[in-house]
């Protein structure tokens, strides 16, 4: 993955998370992705991680959009519906 930055600084890794939230963000990422990650998982941990930021940082808004890719299934968009119930699953 790359990340471009406003200086036209490009940086590549495996995690990227930008915004005044991607501190948040990147602390779950960091401490719930591995390599071997499904994509029903990772999906759940970026949720996680991007509603991490919105609980902490009051500029990270307040919703979330959400799409996967996926070699053997291609593009994905979930619906709002969708990630609400993703959400209800890691709130418990």
């Amino acid at each position: 993955m790359f990340s471009l930055d406003i200086f036209g600084g490009i940086t590549e890794d495996k995690l990227i998370a930008t915004g005044s939230g991607s501190p948040y963000a990147l602390g779950v990422l960091e401490s719930e992705y591995s390599e071997d990650i499904d994509i029903d998982k990772g999906v759940e941990v970026a949720v996680k991680a991007v509603w991490a930021a919105m609980q902490r940082d009051t500029a990270s808004g307040n919703g979330i959009s959400l799409a996967s890719v996926d070699f053997e299934k291609g593009f994905r968009e979930y619906s709002p519906r969708e990630v609400e119930e993703i959400l209800n699953k890691i709130r418990g």
